[in-house]
């Protein structure tokens, strides 16, 4: 049965617009704007209600055919920092309820939890279910905080709060359902779907069957400590002829001046593998895709649990990887088929992994092709779409069709 929904996107925090000047918007924002589009595909009404902070903006804007962005106002029409957007909830709840009254949608969908927050404000004189996606979680960022910080235990209780009350809870991977389980929430209302990645983006370069002889290697991150970045420069020293390039942190012009790229620094040239490793800072989407094709391995090593959106890109490039065994990670990579998987913090066992691969070809080869037939066939934004709106008809008592399983495709012999 085809039935057109009414669906509200709620992003307080990430407008899904292209930021003026062309700038890089954020990983949220890009994933608010395929999904949206996705659903439109499948001929639902999409309205996005983002905070203005462009006094320029005009309050509605089309984002593409079927979706539309509504802006609402609430505090200084300019961007503020995420952290100091929780003052502004009540007035962008306040905003969402008058735009509810003169149009209410058949089900809204709020992402990160301060839009969770203002979502159930807004509806609290309307009955609207509401699906929840949190994107990070507090408990999990406290990990890299500062013990104590209030602001850090203030967004736990409230997650915890929103997690109850909203119809259906959303999470990327089965780590950060667990996480939702000690929460409190019940599993029965909780859903793993998996954000999708921009296959138009990344994809295989045309396949080499001569790997190089020396491995050139890639990380794409932050360079913080909890990132790993340090684990991968450690690795080089015992890893002669590989090369290893990081992209991430400041624009490379700032990178003299970050203090996380001159630790890396001093770590490299204490170690003696300067000449091996290669940080280029922050570069575009664009940029990254095309570097990720000229490369052998893909490394993502950081220390704490993370969806491992980056991974699941150089997958769809047609890049084995080798990551962390940490949060969504587990999901993303299966070892022995699309890449590796090794402790966090452990160097030792991220050489190992690199030289088993390297020394074995034809099985580096294998990694490749089922990297990118995984990341294709599973991590699709159309099969993200199908899946969300699969769950907006559970919740409306809406007959569904059933969503094919996530699994592998190619399968590599031992």
């Amino acid at each position: 049965m085809s039935v057109s929904m009414k669906i509200a996107m709620v992003a307080l925090s990430a407008n899904p617009l292209p930021l003026p000047g062309g700038g890089e918007p954020s990983s949220q924002s890009l994933q608010i704007a395929a999904l949206s589009r996705e659903l439109a595909g499948c001929g639902h009404e999409v309205t996005v209600y983002a905070r203005q902070d462009d006094p320029l903006a005009p309050r509605r804007l089309p984002l593409a055919a079927g979706v539309e962005v509504h802006h609402i106002a609430a505090g200084v029409l300019a961007p503020v920092a995420a952290d100091d957007l929780i003052p502004l909830i009540a007035d962008f709840s306040a905003g969402l309820a008058a735009e509810f009254a003169a149009d209410t949608p058949d089900v809204l969908h709020a992402h990160y939890w301060m839009s969770g927050l203002a979502a159930l404000q807004a509806t609290r004189d309307r009955s609207v279910p509401m699906v929840q996606t949190f994107h990070s979680l507090g408990t999990v960022r406290r990990r890299s905080e500062r013990p104590g910080d209030p602001s850090s235990t203030q967004r736990i209780r409230l997650e915890a709060v929103i997690g109850r009350a909203a119809a259906r809870v959303v999470a990327s991977c089965e780590d950060e359902s667990r996480h939702l389980r000690r929460m409190g929430i019940s599993y029965q209302r909780i859903s793993v779907v998996p954000p999708g990645i921009d296959l138009d983006r990344f994809h295989p370069a045309a396949f080499d069957l001569e790997p190089s002889k020396a491995p050139r290697l890639l990380a794409v991150g932050p360079l913080t400590e909890d990132g790993g970045v340090a684990d991968q420069v450690r690795a080089m020293a015992n890893l002669p002829g590989a090369r290893l390039t990081v992209a991430g942190g400041p624009a490379p012009a700032g990178l003299a001046d970050d203090p996380d790229a001159r630790r890396l620094g001093e770590l490299a040239e204490r170690l003696g593998v300067t000449h091996q490793v290669r940080l280029v800072g922050k570069l575009s989407r664009d940029e990254v895709a095309d570097l990720m094709r000229a490369v052998d391995l893909f490394l993502c090593t950081p220390w704490t649990p993370t969806f491992g959106t980056v991974a699941l890109e150089a997958m769809a490039s047609g890049v084995p990887v080798i990551a962390t065994a940490v949060g969504g990670l587990h999901d993303t990579v299966i070892p022995g088929i699309t890449g590796e998987l090794v402790p966090p913090r452990a160097p030792e066992e991220l050489v190992l992994a690199i030289r088993r691969l390297f020394h074995d070809p034809v099985r580096l080869q294998a990694y490749r092709f089922a990297a990118a037939d995984r990341a294709r066939s599973a991590f699709s934004w159309h099969r993200a779409g199908v899946s969300t709106e699969s769950i907006y008809r559970r919740i409306l008592g809406i007959p569904d069709s059933p969503v094919e399983p996530i699994e592998p495709t190619v399968q590599v012999a031992s």
